[in-house]
């Protein structure tokens, strides 16, 4: 497996809201990443801006169990053909 695999998992779990909020990485200025519009409203280059992530940060310490928990529940629900990838779960 390559690293962009498994960084591209985590991508495919969107994250709710409420959690999202505790996903976020640190402030930055709006000029430094190039938005120069947050929800439709221009900001200026110095303007401090809030990113918030809307799928698992790799970061975040339950990020991978949540991913596998996942795929294992995918697998079960494909029929017992897959549990052997599962160790008979």
């Amino acid at each position: 497996m390559v690293t962009s695999d498994v960084a591209d998992c985590f991508y495919q779990f969107g994250a709710p809201r409420w959690l999202s909020r505790h996903l976020a990485p640190h402030p930055v200025r709006a000029g430094e990443p190039g938005p120069d519009r947050v929800d439709g409203v221009p900001v200026g280059a110095s303007v401090l801006v809030f990113p918030l992530l809307c799928v698992l940060s790799m970061d975040f310490s339950y990020a991978l169990h949540w991913a596998q928990s996942a795929h294992e529940r995918v697998l079960k629900r494909a029929g017992s053909h897959f549990l052997r990838f599962l160790g008979g779960l």
